[in-house]
């Protein structure tokens, strides 16, 4: 190689190491709606489960009378298209927002035609307030619950204040209700997110999921727990996250000592959120 040639080789690998060095390290976490923008977002749920009995001749002959197979499996998939509205800034600093169920499949919303549109405003890194519902399919005095529920949604990921560096992590932990029998099972999920890399506007995070029973069911004859992994990306321009999916596996089991019903369940969620500016 000519000695220009070396000098030339010399100056793109500073070259490289430079850029590679000024890269983002750390970033802060939001989240951020604009207004006079449209949120389209898709969500997909499957969950495959499987519940097996064990127990006495005598059990699992009344099992079979009653037309229940051992084990029993089953995959249910919903599939959910909202969409999510911002108007115009006022002087306030407020703007309007709506949010829309557009369409709904999977299980007995199949048959149903279940649809609502709900309205509020929020202010530029505030979660938004809902104050009013029309819907279509749902009776009155469940649109409060819907309000709520909506208010939950947006609160989901709790992102710490300060900036996160590549590598660190944070996490949280939510309530989980499984209907199990006769009643629901309470669960707790702590989430960790861990900051993978940054690569220009687009932040990657790795997703741990660990499930335990509620320290409530201690001395019960219940046992829950479960395991889970993904990922999450976050747009760092418009402070929103773009893309989240995670596998969860999860076993629950209950034994009363003359018979016990074994659960085991994957669930596979997935959600992907475009943003445009309104026209």
């Amino acid at each position: 190689m000519t000695t220009k040639g070396r000098t030339l080789l010399n100056l793109s690998l500073i070259l490289f190491i430079t850029i590679a060095s000024c890269a983002k390290q750390s970033a802060v976490f939001k989240v951020n709606f604009e207004p006079e923008s449209i949120y389209s977002n898709r969500m997909e749920q499957v969950i495959t489960t499987q519940i097996s009995y064990n127990g006495s001749a005598d059990f699992l002959n009344e099992l079979r009378t009653q037309g229940i197979t051992n084990p029993t499996i089953s995959v249910d998939t919903l599939k959910i298209i909202s969409e999510f509205v911002t108007g115009r800034l006022d002087t306030n600093g407020y703007f309007p927002v709506t949010t829309e169920l557009k369409n709904i499949e999977g299980g007995l919303f199949n048959s149903l035609d279940f649809r609502f549109k709900a309205f509020g405003k929020s202010k530029k890194n505030e979660f938004p307030l809902f104050d009013s519902i029309q819907s279509n399919g749902i009776a009155k005095e469940q649109n409060q619950s819907i309000l709520e529920m909506l208010k939950n949604s947006f609160s989901q990921i709790n992102f710490p204040n300060n900036p996160l560096k590549v590598g660190e992590t944070f996490e949280q932990e939510t309530p989980l209700l499984i209907p199990f029998g006769d009643r629901p099972i309470e669960l707790k999920i702590r989430t960790v997110y861990k900051l993978r890399q940054i690569n220009g506007e687009l932040a990657i995070f790795d997703i741990e999921q660990h499930i335990q029973l509620s320290e409530k069911y201690h001395n019960s004859p219940i046992i829950a727990m479960g395991e889970g992994k993904g990922f999450l990306y976050y747009d760092l321009e418009y402070f929103y996250v773009i893309e989240l999916e995670t596998e969860t596996d999860m076993k629950m089991e209950l034994n009363r000592g003359e018979f016990s019903v074994i659960v085991n369940q994957t669930t596979l969620a997935k959600q992907k959120t475009t943003m445009k500016r309104s026209e």
